[in-house]
């Protein structure tokens, strides 16, 4: 197809670690830029509000998926099925407030430097 690199973004645990580690975050966002030319722009998506939010301003959101009140993504190996009501609810909340809602139905502030959110909803879980 011809395409090059349009975005970069860790997965699973190592998504965690760099939402949690200025240190690992800064490295892979260097990694990520490597791919950049001047023609095309390589985004970096990670979680808003962390470590990642230090060098990066693309984010990406769970659609699907609970955050705590600390910002971080609760990921568990069962959980119970989002329906679709509720994942139209959060991102239209998202869309509207800039606000995450979190597992105790408070809310999260995106943050001034995000510009932009990658929205995720997983087809491979309930």
């Amino acid at each position: 197809y011809d395409l090059g690199t349009t975005q970069v973004k860790p997965h699973g645990a190592f998504y965690g670690q760099t939402a949690h580690s200025l240190h690992v975050a800064r490295a892979v966002v260097a990694a990520a830029k490597t791919f950049s030319t001047e023609d095309q722009k390589v985004a970096f998506v990670g979680l808003a509000g962390t470590g990642l939010g230090i060098d990066a301003t693309q984010t990406k959101w769970f659609a699907d998926l609970d955050y705590d009140a600390t910002r971080k993504l609760l990921i568990t190996k069962t959980h119970k099925p989002v329906s679709k009501d509720e994942i139209r609810k959060r991102v239209t909340h998202l869309l509207e407030t800039h606000e995450v809602t979190t597992n105790a139905e408070s809310f999260l502030l995106l943050g001034g430097q995000v510009t932009e959110v990658s929205f995720c909803c997983h087809s491979d879980t309930p």
